[in-house]
């Protein structure tokens, strides 16, 4: 939408007049100074700063400013002048990019249309879900910084098996689920619109779930199944839920949103709800969280819901505990799609350190066929690379040995255990975070009391 020239600059005149002049009046004295620096280019980078923060509230598209929106920009100032007000602070430059994505919401509210409110809200939540989801991290490359990558760069497309049901009884009298052998892919499963997808532990199924995300939030998905509208997409990730119920109120609460945007995606059924890690819940809450599920698939049929697990209890009981969802399981990845799982890691890998991108996909092809060409050259080897989560391991463990796969199995399992310790903590868990402070002896040593544990009781 064209802006004014004339409202524009009498937006501009606004801000300065009311919040840039006073403040950058209330703090000339604050912050330090380096005396390393000639006065004019002190004065120089205050006056870029004015600007840049007049800017950056223009770009809102409101003369309101809030009380809270005003304490934050008085901190930033102050801190910006303590760096002499340097051109290149990250704070400010995220802050400009903040303000600039607010602009349709601002503009919205202040107009009362609550239509045009609500697609605000909208776009905004698609951008959150974009960021949110949209990168993958790369784990286990030695770099000193986190590596991401693109998500769709990096996705290999994942496989299923329907779950079925045989007329036939266990030692305890309950039907017993049997699989049915042959591969759909997830334009087959996602024709159902309640749909439970159950994988072992690193069979991809939280990085499925951000895939599915990202691309309803973009529309691709729509494009992708031939669906007429594009969902909106809402994320649950079992292991943060405070509350098990799925009322638009909690979905609100948990995905950081509006009531009002989840109300209205149910109603027009145009809401994409992913559950991920049912089993992560505890036993008494993943209880009540069934329940939610149950309800909310029989009282929202045209909405769409799926949910992710890994097995829990007896085979068969986590599909039978949620009978109103289509249930699938994930399956092994072929040879095709673990060459090309190991291509596309290989590839991230080298790109995350090397700045001439051709020189990385000429390493990245020599890396990557070499590790295929070790795989092919022993079945053992091959046993371990059935989901992305140990091909992973495999690529990691091949670049920490200068391109090499142990033949010997044991010696294998302990180079993969090596990397999960030294590389995955680092890689997984924030920075700060207990498991830092522990290396790996350390780490070997607490697990083992774990397994020993397990193995006794």
């Amino acid at each position: 939408m064209a802006v004014n020239p004339a409202s524009a600059k009498k937006l501009r005149a606004s801000l300065e007049e009311t919040v840039v002049a006073p403040l950058f009046d209330e703090l000339s004295g604050a912050g330090s100074r380096d005396d390393a620096l000639p006065e004019v280019v002190l004065r120089h980078r205050r006056e870029r700063a004015y600007n840049r923060l007049l800017d950056a509230l223009a770009s809102r598209g409101s003369a309101t400013v809030p009380p809270e929106l005003q304490r934050e920009i008085r901190n930033l100032v102050r801190d910006w002048a303590e760096a002499s007000f340097m051109d290149g602070l990250q704070a400010v430059e995220t802050f400009e990019i903040r303000c600039a994505e607010e602009h349709d919401l601002v503009v919205a509210r202040e107009s009362g249309d609550p239509d045009r409110i609500l697609e605000a809200l909208e776009k905004e939540h698609r951008n959150r879900v974009k960021k949110q989801f949209g990168e993958l991290e790369l784990r286990g490359i030695q770099t000193t910084h986190r590596v991401w990558q693109k998500l769709d760069e990096v996705y290999v497309p994942l496989h299923f098996e329907p779950v079925i049901e045989e007329k036939f009884e266990g030692i305890d009298g309950e039907v017993i689920t049997l699989l049915a052998r042959h591969r759909l892919g997830l334009t087959d499963i996602l024709t159902k619109n309640h749909v439970l997808l159950v994988g072992a532990p690193g069979s991809g199924k939280s990085t499925l779930v951000s895939y599915l995300a990202t691309r309803a939030a973009t529309g691709q998905l729509a494009e992708d199944l031939g669906w007429k509208e594009s969902p909106l997409p809402f994320v649950l990730t079992v292991r943060a839920l405070r509350k098990m119920a799925l009322t638009p109120k909690a979905i609100a609460e948990h995905v950081g949103c509006e009531i009002a945007l989840v109300s209205r995606a149910l109603e027009q059924r145009s809401m994409l709800l992913l559950v991920d890690g049912l089993d992560e819940a505890p036993e008494e809450a993943r209880t009540r969280l069934v329940e939610s599920l149950q309800r909310f698939a029989e009282r929202h049929p045209g909405s769409r819901l799926i949910v992710t697990s890994r097995p829990a209890g007896p085979p068969g009981e986590i599909e039978g505990r949620l009978q109103e969802l289509n249930a699938f399981r994930l399956v092994d990845l072929t040879g095709s799609e673990v060459d090309e799982y190991i291509d596309k890691w290989c590839l991230a890998a080298e790109r995350s350190i090397r700045r001439d991108l051709a020189e990385a996909g000429k390493e990245a092809e020599k890396a990557a066929k070499d590790l295929k060409w070790r795989l092919s050259q022993s079945h053992s080897v091959q046993k371990i690379a059935v989901n992305p989560l140990l091909v992973t391991i495999l690529c990691v463990v091949h670049r920490f040995l200068g391109r090499t796969i142990p033949e010997h199995r044991v010696t294998l399992y302990e180079k993969c255990t090596d990397a999960l310790l030294y590389e995955w903590d680092r890689a997984k868990f924030e920075e700060g975070a207990a498991i830092g402070y522990l290396d790996a002896p350390l780490k070997r040593r607490l697990l083992a009391g774990v397994a020993r544990k397990i193995h006794q009781e």
